[in-house]
């Protein structure tokens, strides 16, 4: 290793280090701090970022990055420093002062949205949903765009994407997807009576762990609490925190949360440690990293296979909920489909039309075509016109997610993008693992886990989305026919249904 490219890695180093911290600040905010810390949390988090912003943007880290790129040979040395010129190129563009005010808006933000969703309470949360969206369309116009400005939000989160994309993406998947919705409510309805009961918490949180521990998350290297909307936090790979939620009459929240979670954990935690604290460390984007969640939960999560190796277990904690039951009779009851007011309870089929909309909604705002006051009436007509409902609560519908108070926005339509790579790795992993229903019928996940970890997991961010998604499928690009083509085969089955 060059003399420079030593120098660069250790200017690099403290830098990433408080990233981790701030990582934990957040973690603590949603699960442990008292209500009455988030001022003060919020003047924390926006020194953070201040200093963090001074040190990458400061002209002695654009020299010395410039010399170690000159000196760079070795290929994990070029990948090192080109994840480090996005972070330094996406940090000059913005001023210090408004890197400050957003994460000290957002911080704030965040404590409003929890407290506003607890009272619904939607004027309780405007001036701080409206002040993150100005913010944000500041941020979106110091870092350029060439055709929309939303092009600038979600590049953030899934470089290269545009808004363009995007909606090719979704037209490509909404036709099918409405046409699989229709024809499964003019089916017969899968027997759901199984879910239809209490479930006591205590159980629910030792499921929630087995499955967890089943699946191969390390509980030493991790940990799993509660909070106001689930989420995985890693400041290394060696300390990943996850939080899920618990309602007594819905276990299924706390079962694919913690899956959700899980997969997102287990991509954090398979990241080299010898990474830790660099730009190398983590998820190479949100698409990405959604693919992971998405494949667990419901790929694996929803089979049968699954079911079959796990309903003992859940039997066991809930032996006057279970009785009579079988696996059959919950592969059948957590695949119904059914419209439905929450986006992170949702089936398979809906989900992407939830993402859908809060995409529009979001890209909407950011170019002021709807003001946020405007926002529960836009929500629920697109919510009747997308699913045929109607939120009766503002908790129930615009208050549900926490990505607009914590300035998540560009983030909605990663979900998606998770789902689609989620599809297209599946089908390399059935080939690849032709035995893999067997596998986890007994209940052993370490094949599966084994091959992401090997074609995707242990590359980080040391690769580009599109040259993940390449190396782990064998040269594809992202394509949302296998994931239409999966939906229709599954559900097809399920509900004996033809496919147009």
């Amino acid at each position: 290793m060059s003399e420079a490219i030593t120098r660069f890695k250790e200017l690099c180093s403290p830098i990433w280090n408080l990233y981790s911290v701030r990582s934990l600040l957040y973690w603590d905010q949603q699960v442990l701090m008292p209500g009455g810390g988030a001022s003060a949390r919020a003047d924390q988090i926006a020194a953070l970022e201040k200093v963090c912003h001074g040190m990458l943007t400061d002209p002695h880290f654009k020299s010395t990055l410039e010399e170690a790129e000159e000196a760079a040979g070795e290929d994990i040395d070029r990948r090192y420093l080109r994840s480090a010129r996005r972070a330094y190129d996406l940090a000059a563009k913005l001023p210090s002062r408004l890197v400050e005010e957003r994460a000290r808006a957002t911080a704030l933000a965040v404590e409003a949205w929890v407290e506003a969703k607890k009272t619904n309470s939607f004027a309780h949360f405007l001036p701080h949903l409206r002040r993150v969206f100005d913010l944000t369309r500041e941020v979106a116009e110091h870092k350029g765009y060439a055709q929309h400005p939303y092009d600038a939000l979600i590049d953030e989160y899934e470089p290269g994407m545009t808004t363009a994309k995007i909606d090719a993406l979704f037209g490509g998947i909404l036709p099918s997807l409405v046409q699989l919705v229709q024809a499964i409510a003019a089916s017969p309805p899968l027997p759901r009576r199984i879910l239809q009961q209490a479930f006591p918490f205590q159980g629910q949180h030792e499921f929630s762990r087995y499955l967890l521990e089943s699946i191969g998350f390390d509980f030493e290297r991790g940990r799993l609490d509660q909070s106001a909307h689930p989420f995985c936090s890693s400041s290394t790979s060696s300390d990943v925190r996850m939080t899920d939620r618990l309602d007594e009459w819905l276990v299924t929240m706390s079962i694919f949360g913690s899956l959700h979670e899980g997969g997102h954990g287990l991509y954090e935690q398979g990241s080299p440690r010898e990474w830790n604290s660099t730009p190398l460390a983590g998820g190479c984007s949100l698409g990405i990293h959604e693919s992971q969640s998405r494949m667990w939960e419901n790929f694996v999560g929803r089979s049968l296979p699954f079911w079959k190796a796990h309903f003992p277990k859940m039997r066991s904690l809930f032996p006057e909920q279970l009785w009579g039951y079988s696996p059959e009779d919950m592969y059948r009851a957590v695949n119904y489909v059914e419209p439905s007011f929450i986006r992170v309870e949702a089936d398979e089929v809906t989900y992407t039309l939830h993402v859908v909309m809060r995409y529009e909604l979001e890209r909407d705002m950011i170019t002021r075509a709807l003001d946020p006051a405007d926002l529960p009436q836009a929500w629920n007509e697109k919510m009747q016109k997308t699913l045929g409902i109607t939120p009766p609560n503002d908790s129930l519908g615009c208050l549900q997610d926490i990505h607009w108070s914590d300035g998540l926005i560009g983030y909605f339509p990663t979900y998606s993008i998770g789902n689609v790579v989620a599809a297209q790795l599946w089908r390399k992993i059935r080939t690849d693992l032709p035995d893999l229903d067997r596998q986890t019928e007994a209940g052993n996940h370490a094949p599966l886990l084994g091959w992401l970890r090997h074609n995707l997991h242990r590359y980080a961010s040391s690769v580009s989305p599109e040259e993940a998604l390449f190396e782990a499928t064998g040269g594809e690009e992202l394509d949302h026919r296998p994931f239409v083509d999966y939906l229709w085969d599954k559900f097809s089955k399920l509900n004996e249904i033809q496919r147009p």
